[in-house]
């Protein structure tokens, strides 16, 4: 067995022939040899009575191309991998890469950075699951590999509670990044891609700078100056940044070089009487949220105001944009849902009663965390509340949500970061209310949470002590920055 074949099998399991035994037996009476010629491939299977009978290959009587299409309606890697065990000519089939490829893009937030890829090929500490080979297009069974093995360390979450201590199958790289002065209220990640690197992590401080971490070794690259008071959020998207202030501006900065290192100052969002608390931003508009109680929409290409939201009657402590569709919330516990582009409010939610801290809005789902301590889930369009519960022994500060794999990671003045499962958007149950799942409790910080962000590998908290905090899930022999 090959090196190769023994990774296999770690991550997946030896592979048996039961699903096949099954399978051939209905096949029997269909396929048999009276109804080819002689020369057809032959299988022989030895059944439950213990004696051999043989039936029709046929994989092999077909093409190529109708051969790995059959192969592809199987339900999941591991049907492939029973199907390889059978002969060699499906073996064979069964490792080509357009099949690998196939189910690599069958599993939904898969996607390959080939920006990286070189730098991965040529990386040794990596060999195990990307070897050299004339073209990166023959990986495609590597790549799927080291994904679901990416995949498996989070999901191993699932079902029951850890602490960042005990993990019973993987135990992430904890890293904590020291450099500001004062408390760190924003954090965002820039993945890198396009841009032919790891990425950085973002950071904004009460020290009224912006900080470019680079993610690999947890090193500053780059200080930005400007803000005339703390920059309490931000949000960046190839290369573009927006920061907000307490100084009552919102900052648009563009990256200077094509690895995204270092950033200069291209506008000014001036206009609110208030601090700026919130900022979201899409291809066209972005959004600046502020204490003056108002919302403030700019053009994104020429920074020109586009109109002032005015509905809200306390201070907007949260927004958030998609689709061109924008949800805010404040103080007072109102959430608007309302159109980006002209203003219009489409919906009212007032159920909470309680302040909002900082609200979600994706998929047609509203997440809002509260002063409640409360994390609440509502329909966009019906207003209906979809799921309530506490996340935290005090006020949930920041939200964040993959989509594609449906993690929610929240941040609390309680001292902790969870990671929460929410399969229940994906299949809700019947009857009474769904509750999320808790896969994780992030207790080593020690102050008050104030921003969280996820991607594929990693979670980042930025504290009130000045600090930031890596928990990452990838590495330690596979080539995750391959995978956006």
């Amino acid at each position: 067995m090959s090196p190769k074949d023994s990774v296999m099998d770690e991550l997946y399991g030896a592979p048996t022939n039961t699903n096949l035994s099954m399978y051939y037996d209905a096949m029997l009476p269909i396929l048999t040899p009276a109804h080819f010629e002689t020369r057809t491939p032959m299988l022989t299977w030895r059944g439950d009575s213990q004696t051999k009978t043989s039936c029709i290959d046929f994989l092999a009587c077909l093409p190529k191309e109708l051969a790995l299409n059959t192969l592809a309606l199987l339900h999941d890697h591991h049907d492939v991998l029973r199907a390889a065990s059978v002969n060699r000519t499906w073996n064979r089939l069964a490792s080509d890469p357009w099949l690998w490829k196939e189910m690599f893009y069958r599993n939904p937030g898969w996607e390959i950075r080939w920006d990286m890829l070189a730098q991965v090929a040529s990386t040794s500490s990596e060999t195990c699951v990307l070897s050299a080979r004339p073209s990166i297009h023959t990986h495609w069974k590597a790549f799927y590999r080291g994904r679901h093995a990416l995949d498996r360390r989070w999901n191993a979450l699932r079902g029951s509670p850890h602490n960042h201590k005990t993990f019973a199958h993987f135990r992430p790289n904890v890293v904590r990044l020291r450099g500001h002065s004062d408390s760190v209220y924003c954090c965002n990640i820039d993945s890198g891609l396009g841009a032919g690197n790891v990425g950085y992590v973002l950071s904004g401080s009460r020290d009224k700078t912006v900080r470019v971490w680079d993610s690999a070794t947890g090193e500053c690259v780059s200080v930005l100056s400007g803000h005339e008071g703390s920059v309490v959020c931000m949000i960046s998207r190839n290369g573009t940044l927006v920061t907000g202030s307490s100084d009552g501006t919102a900052r648009i900065w563009v990256a200077t070089d094509t690895l995204r290192s270092n950033y200069v100052m291209q506008n000014v969002l001036r206009g609110h009487k208030g601090g700026v608390l919130d900022v979201s931003m899409d291809d066209t508009y972005i959004i600046t949220a502020s204490r003056d109680k108002t919302l403030r929409v700019w053009r994104r290409s020429t920074a020109e105001l586009v109109h002032v939201y005015t509905q809200h009657k306390a201070p907007v402590n949260a927004c958030s944009l998609d689709g061109g569709i924008a949800v805010s919330g404040a103080g007072d516990g109102s959430l608007h849902v309302w159109l980006v582009d002209t203003g219009k409010l489409l919906q009212t939610i007032n159920e909470p009663r309680c302040g909002i801290a900082t609200v979600i809005l994706r998929d047609n789902v509203v997440f809002a965390g509260s002063s409640d301590h409360f994390i609440r889930l509502w329909d966009r369009s019906t207003g209906q509340c979809l799921a309530a519960f506490q996340a935290h022994t005090h006020l949930v500060r920041a939200i964040t949500y993959d989509a594609a794999r449906h993690w929610l990671v929240s941040g609390g003045w309680d001292k902790k970061t969870r990671l929460w499962s929410m399969d229940l958007l994906s299949h809700p149950p019947h009857g009474s209310k769904p509750m999320p799942e808790l896969a994780l409790e992030l207790g080593m910080h020690q102050a008050r949470v104030f921003a969280v962000a996820i991607d594929t590998t990693r979670i980042i908290s930025a504290c009130e002590d000045s600090t930031l905090w890596i928990t990452n899930f990838g590495k330690q022999g596979l080539p995750t920055h391959i995978y956006a």
